[in-house]
Parts: structure tokens; sequence; C-alpha cells
């Protein structure tokens, strides 16, 4: 059963890579995987697919997707087995609560840079938590 729903997960992922837009495709990739774990559609050991498959579907060079994928294996957000592949760590490391502040700092600074109210800001942060 529990095959199933792994199964079900990574079949709900669909990454999508815009060419033109100005994220890096690599950071594109990333972004795809990490979303995908934050709604669920992504769960601890499934797998990623190939970095063959991923470069052959978008067109990529293997190499780009191979960076998305060692920035992820990095971040521990997933494990990487010869011969196994790349799939969804079982537990991703809770020591890395300070580049989340770091990050949410930045956005809050930005936020106030462009004219957003404390209010509107935490309206923002409360509505991002959420939305899946």
């Amino acid at each position: 059963m529990a095959n199933r729903s792994r199964r079900a997960g990574v079949e709900n992922f669909h990454m999508k890579i815009n060419p033109l837009a100005e994220t890096a495709i690599f950071q594109q990739i990333h972004d795809a995987v990490v979303d995908g774990v934050a709604t669920g559609a992504l769960g601890a050991d499934d797998p990623l697919p190939s970095v063959r498959y991923v470069s052959q579907q978008f067109n990529v060079n293997p190499a780009t997707v191979k960076k998305a994928y060692d920035l992820l294996a990095e971040e521990g957000i997933t494990v990487t087995e010869p011969r196994s592949g790349t799939r969804i760590a079982r537990s991703r490391p809770a020591n890395r609560r300070h580049e989340v502040a770091e990050q949410l700092q930045r956005a809050i600074y930005y936020g106030r840079a462009i004219g957003l109210d404390a209010d509107t800001l935490t309206d923002m942060f409360n509505e991002a938590l959420t939305t899946p």
C-alpha cells in the first residue's frame, strides 16, 4: 500500500520549465522539486526523474539538471545513490532554520522597500502559509 501512495505522489508531480524565464533553468528545476515537497506532491523516498530524462524532456544540458540535483542534495532535500538515482530524503535537516529566517528577512525588507506596510506583509505571510 505504501508503494501505491508513493507512486501516486510521483505521478502527481509535474515539473514545468520555462526557457524564456529570467530564472535560471537549474533554479527552476530546484524550485519545482522544493514546491513538490512543500505541497506534498513528493514525499519521502519518492524518486526523481533521472538527469538524462529531465535533460531530454526539456532539451537542456545534463549538467544543468545535475547542478539542480546537486543543490537539492546539498540542502538535504534529496539523496542520490549510485545506480539507484535521486530520491526525496526521508528526513530533512532542521538546522537550516537560519537560512529560512534570512530569506524571510529579505522578503520583509523588499516588501517595505516597495511600500508594503506590516499588516499587508503579515496578511501575505499568513496567506502563503495556508496556500498549498
